[in-house]
């Protein structure tokens, strides 16, 4: 199977320097030391949408690790980027000081791995993997962040003041797409409940459409919010965090999801009081591209719908509804027959199973049943036509 293949290939990716090491002992010394840390890395790793594999193995030494290509079919892997040549193209934008010995992780690759893009020093930077060369594509005095190439490779979308832009690589250009961004409204950007909570330290709060003409994003309001400040523990002179933090009982952050067409920056807004809920949990675009499905929670997190919200108007038209005394699970969802169907995970029956849906919210038939639970998350997906499905 596809996924149990890729699975392999990563394993076999992340142990093969273990396998070379001669053995050693394990102290305490040894077990908190940088060398076991390095033992123990996973390679960052992306799938193009040609099947190609992009990896950045840290347990290489920094003097020669860079961006290496997994070639589909075939299993050959080669360097993708030149190291050498990348750095010495920063730092010719940069200086010295602010370029890295390695080169990094990026933040973000496009849908076919052509491009990279990073934040350096408050501003953002596209590499070109084909030429090894990096181009500097803002220098504001405010800071750039969560930068994210459209499907298409040919704009950037990112965060500014919390506020969301996004910039054309072809005509150098960029545009606002939002405008009341502020200490407590954040566009695209996550506040710490959504980072730390519900989004498994994910840093977007933004979505693109596959045909890369549209982003769906979140709005947070969290002027409400209590103001907390926290003592770190590192470095010797702790520094002092103050943050918004809401403790239990009271108020948590309002979020809204807007659908802003990228053209002419107009948004559509689902309806937060229609709907009711407390927060939003997922966020996917349909394959046609002209809606997004979007899950929502009660603030006891015993209820969840599953919204068809409409890209022009932002109309929600409610798909399904789980209920629990005790506690609801977010969905793990994938559509199929081009958004005809979809296939939704559920314990209503007390384990984790997968359910077939037409887009009309009509229960097709149960794809899995049994005393044992489907896997997740990402635990299954849907062969091409929808015609059958594998549980990873």
């Amino acid at each position: 199977m596809k996924s149990m293949l890729r699975g392999a290939l990563l394993l076999v990716l992340a142990t093969t320097p273990l396998l070379a090491q001669s053995p050693k002992d394990i102290t305490v010394a040894w077990a908190y030391s940088d060398e076991a840390e390095v033992a123990t890395k996973m390679p960052s790793f992306v799938w193009t949408s040609g099947g190609d594999l992009l990896l950045l193995d840290e347990t290489k030494p920094a003097a020669s690790r860079t961006i290496e290509r997994v070639k589909a079919g075939t299993g050959v892997r080669t360097a993708a980027v030149d190291r050498a040549g990348a750095l010495a193209s920063l730092k010719a934008l940069i200086g010295a000081a602010d370029t890295p010995d390695a080169l990094p992780w990026p933040d973000a690759f496009d849908a076919a791995g052509r491009i990279a893009v990073y934040a350096f020093a408050g501003d953002l930077f596209v590499l070109d993997l084909a030429t090894s060369r990096f181009e500097r594509l803002t220098r504001t005095p405010a800071a750039e962040s969560i930068p994210r190439p459209s499907p298409d490779g040919r704009k950037v979308a990112f965060v500014r003041s919390n506020d969301l832009y996004v910039y054309d690589l072809a005509m150098k250009t960029e545009a606002r797409l939002t405008a009341d961004g502020s200490a407590t409204i954040l566009n695209g950007n996550l506040s710490w409940v959504y980072w730390e909570e519900i989004f498994d330290h994910g840093v977007a709060g933004f979505w693109w459409s596959d045909d890369s003409s549209a982003i769906a994003f979140l709005r947070t309001d969290e002027s409400q919010v209590d103001v907390v400040t926290f003592q770190k523990f590192a470095p010797a002179v702790p520094e002092i965090i103050t943050q918004r933090y809401p403790k239990a009982g009271d108020a948590n952050p309002s979020v809204r999801l807007g659908i802003v067409e990228v053209g002419s920056g107009k948004t559509a807004w689902m309806d937060q009081a229609a709907a009711g809920y407390e927060y939003i949990l997922g966020v996917k675009w349909l394959p046609d591209n002209r809606s997004v499905a979007v899950q929502t929670t009660n603030r006891l997190q015993t209820r969840l719908d599953l919204w068809l919200v409409a890209r022009g108007s932002g109309d929600a038209r409610l798909l399904l509804t789980d209920a629990d005394d005790a506690w609801v699970n977010q969905k793990e969802l994938q559509f199929l027959d081009g958004g005809k169907k979809f296939l939704v995970s559920s314990e209503r029956d007390g384990h984790t199973h997968l359910y077939l849906y037409g887009i009309d919210g009509k229960l097709l038939n149960a794809v899995t049943r049994g005393p044992w639970s489907v896997r997740g998350p990402s635990g299954f997906y849907g062969a091409p036509l929808g015609s059958a499905w594998v549980e990873e």
